[in-house]
């Protein structure tokens, strides 16, 4: 079927990464995982990114004994290191090895399970193997070179309009887009700025990509805003970083959070928040008062003086930003 249109979007999205190490048909996706009618007794994750650390909480309190396989030395490496570290710690304490530094090369069928075999010379035995590397722009629609859009393995080359830089007619949006990251709401944002540029061509908007949320969905949560306390060095940036851990405080001991700590960076010139950084629950939520505090420049000072409602979650901002 042929379609002609004086506009096309492609939203494809993107599909799970798969590698090719001998053996590797014998690992399945996150899809399969979500799809299983009921978990096997051992499963091992490869990837030490959003994917495996979720699946691997979920699968270690429904009962299975969980794997996460990593083949370098930082996981969830998008976010600050100090609070990946407390998730780490959590991880592992409810029993899931984060092993580091190991690359699989190898997955061997057994009669029963696989066994998969480490660049460290290790292996690991599982019923279960799930891959979880990472996503990559779907990019079948282009096969054949039809439409001259250019495109590369990081997505769809657009300008910041979201227009294909070699075919003026074509947008692309979400996940098959080389601008942006994976995210939903970064894909909803695109959305709606693909259609209003489309109708109005004179007067073209850009995606705000400068404060995006973003979040792990384990026990504890991982969540992040901003700037991180790496990156405002290397800007050159005059701030002071607020730090602490939060299990001695009444709303983690009420719920007997044992791994929970946070980190504010606030800009010494004027009180501005730069970043937050927090792992504790939850975490996910209260991260979008920070985001919207940096969006909006509310400063420290008056997140500080606000009357939150207690006892709540939100309301232990004033003491991560005194």
């Amino acid at each position: 079927t042929r379609l002609t249109a004086d506009h096309i979007v492609l939203a494809t999205g993107a599909v799970p990464r798969r590698t090719d190490i001998p053996g590797a048909e014998h690992t399945k996706d996150s899809e399969h995982f979500l799809n299983m009618p009921e978990l096997p007794e051992r499963i091992i994750f490869i990837g030490g990114g959003y994917i495996s650390f979720e699946f691997a909480h979920v699968a270690a309190r429904a009962g299975a004994k969980a794997t996460i396989l990593h083949r370098s030395e930082r996981v969830l490496k998008q976010f600050d290191p100090d609070m990946v570290d407390i998730v780490v710690e959590a991880t592992e304490a409810m029993g899931v090895p984060v092993v580091t530094e190991e690359t699989p090369v190898r997955i061997e069928a057994l009669e029963s399970g696989y066994r998969v075999h480490g660049s460290s010379g290790k292996h690991y035995d599982a019923d279960l193997v799930i891959e979880a590397t990472g996503r990559v722009p779907n990019l079948s629609v282009l096969e054949g070179g039809h439409g001259n859009v250019e495109h590369s393995p990081r997505g769809i080359a657009i300008d910041e309009n979201l227009r294909s830089i070699s075919n003026p007619s074509v947008y692309a949006i979400g996940d098959c887009a080389s601008r942006g990251a994976m995210l939903a709401p970064v894909a909803d944002e695109q959305g709606k700025v693909a259609a209003h540029n489309i109708l109005n061509a004179g007067a073209p908007r850009t995606v705000d990509s400068r404060v995006i949320p973003s979040a792990v969905f384990t026990l504890p949560n991982l969540a992040s805003v901003g700037l991180t306390e790496s990156e405002a060095k290397e800007q050159g940036r005059e701030f002071r970083v607020n730090q602490g851990t939060t299990t001695g405080w009444p709303s983690s001991k009420r719920i007997g959070e044992k791994h929970a700590g946070y980190k504010v960076l606030i800009d010494n010139s004027d009180g501005t928040i730069l970043g937050a950084h927090l792992a504790r629950h939850p975490a996910s939520e209260v991260i979008n008062i920070f985001g919207l505090a940096i969006k909006f420049g509310i400063k420290a000072g008056e997140l500080n003086d606000f009357l939150w409602a207690y006892p709540t979650f939100t309301s232990d901002l004033k003491y991560m930003v005194r």
